[in-house]
């Protein structure tokens, strides 16, 4: 349980590369997340260091926004016993949520302690 729980933090670490600016663009979250894309991007760091500035912070709480009723649906959806629509990935939405809601210092909450509440 707890390897699979950790392998999930991939999509945590998309979320903060693309919010450094070291990956272009978070796709709509219907997928996990390019794992070898990840990996070549952080042996790159040392050299994309330089380059990583960080998002604006309208782009950041809109793409917080967008993930938090992304969250919400998801959450609502499994109390209904409703399939998620557009065959969203309700465990990339969720890492994303925690990711986003971290950088934002949602309740000055450390990383292991970041709460994604809907």
């Amino acid at each position: 349980h707890a390897v699979t729980q950790f392998t999930w933090r991939y999509e945590a670490l998309n979320v903060l590369l693309w919010a450094l600016g070291l990956l272009d663009d978070l796709p709509m979250p219907n997928a996990i997340c390019d794992v070898a894309l990840m990996a070549r991007t952080i042996d790159r760091c040392a050299e994309l260091g330089a380059a990583a500035r960080l998002r604006a912070p309208g782009e950041l709480l809109d793409t917080l926004d967008l993930h938090y009723r992304l969250h919400w649906r998801s959450r609502q959806c499994e109390l209904d016993g409703q399939p998620m629509p557009a065959d969203l990935d309700p465990g990339v939405i969720l890492e994303r949520h925690f990711a986003l809601n971290w950088l934002v210092h949602f309740e000055d909450a450390d990383w292991d302690e970041v709460d994604t509440p809907t």
